[in-house]
């Protein structure tokens, strides 16, 4: 660089985190889509209560795999959280070598 400054360049780390960044957009749009499909599935219990639902008989099973597929899919986020984060401590550890 012209001020003598030198760039850090993560090369193959910076392209695993745009990765890993990307795969977590999908799969919190695959988590939407589950909600909404699992709202779907429901039915309000008490008016006075948000939380207290009831699944017809009919949408027991579809309701039961929604959730396994929700819970799947939370923890896939989860994991793609910890990776984003260790590559983010990786890449900070290369700077402050670069750094020192």
């Amino acid at each position: 660089m012209a001020n003598g400054t030198r760039r850090l360049e993560f090369g193959n780390l910076g392209h695993i985190l745009f990765l890993r960044q990307v795969e977590l957009r999908s799969l919190e749009g695959e988590m939407d889509t589950l909600v909404a499909r699992r709202s779907k599935l429901r039915r309000l219990g008490d008016p006075d209560d948000e939380n207290s639902f009831f699944v017809s008989k009919r949408n027991e099973k579809a309701h039961i795999r929604v959730c396994e597929e929700l819970a799947r899919v939370k923890a896939a986020i989860d994991t793609v959280h910890t990776a984003i984060d260790a590559t983010k401590a990786e890449m900070l550890f290369i700077q402050r070598r670069s750094t020192a």
